[in-house]
């Protein structure tokens, strides 16, 4: 088998895998967020479900203005985070306590992605099976490297890495082949050795080859099937409440989906008003 000088391993759905949907991480984020300030916010973010859409429109916002710099559309989480406050409150805080929030909400989501992450059962075993000499992380992911390295470490993940590169740290990423490029760059190393693996069809294999790098997508079958469902059953439409089953959302001539969202109404008003 080929040896590489350098393998780069994607890391959600690689090296981590969460017990959730992604987005579910930010649901709980802004519930934080309502339970710990939702008196200060203005009345139409005064749910969960404004409040994840409002992030979603900070990101979108934030990434446009990135590549409008020149970059590819990035955005980092304490800049989404200072954004969804400065949009969501009802006045504005002080620059001092706009900083402690914004960091509090950071936090707040590391622990939720702690709360729900495992290391990919058989992921280590897949780079024990290629030669090498230096294994990294390259990484599309709102967090930089910091936050990364210490959920990596938390889910157990037992391989030494040289760095772990993120595309919010580089406002570059994978899907454009910036990322790589830049992480060759850095690292000293050529398209010829260097292998990446990764998940994604499109930006951890077809991308890399594109640029002369070996890249194998990754994607054991029985990890797949777990995300697979998990994925199905998250409700993330911002026209349906964000949960999992359980709530009788059987039909729309079910009189229980209008008491449903009267009751979830009702618990996400009095959680704003502590």
């Amino acid at each position: 088998m080929q040896s590489y000088q350098l393998i780069s391993l994607d890391i959600w759905d690689t090296v981590l895998r969460r017990d959730c949907h992604p987005d579910a991480i930010k649901v709980e984020t802004a519930a934080v967020l309502l339970e710990q300030r939702g008196a200060l916010l203005k009345e139409e973010y005064r749910s969960g479900r404004a409040l994840f859409r409002l992030r979603q429109a900070v990101e979108r916002d934030l990434g446009q203005q990135s590549v409008s710099q020149g970059c590819d559309d990035e955005y980092e989480m304490h800049a989404v985070f200072r954004e969804v406050l400065v949009r969501s409150l009802f006045e504005p805080l002080p620059e001092e306590e706009l900083s402690t929030l914004t960091e509090r909400l950071v936090a707040e989501e590391l622990a939720a992605e702690k709360r729900h992450i495992y290391p990919d059962p058989g992921i280590e075993a897949k780079i024990d099976s290629i030669p090498h000499e230096r294994l990294v992380c390259i990484s599309d992911f709102y967090a930089g490297e910091a936050f990364l390295k210490e959920l990596i470490e938390a889910a157990g993940f037992s391989k030494p890495l040289e760095r772990v590169l993120v595309s919010c740290d580089f406002r570059v990423n994978k899907r454009s082949g910036r990322l790589f490029e830049e992480a060759e760059k850095l690292l000293g190393v050529t398209p010829a050795e260097h292998m990446h693996l990764g998940d994604n069809a499109y930006s951890d294999v077809e991308v890399p080859k594109r640029l002369g790098i070996a890249a194998e997508r990754y994607l054991p079958a029985e990890e797949q099937k777990k995300r697979e469902e998990r994925e199905r059953n998250f409700v993330g439409d911002a026209k349906k409440p964000l949960q999992y089953p359980g709530a009788p959302l059987s039909g729309s001539d079910d009189v229980s989906l209008f008491f449903y969202g009267f009751v979830q109404n009702l618990a996400e008003e009095a959680r704003a008003r502590g």
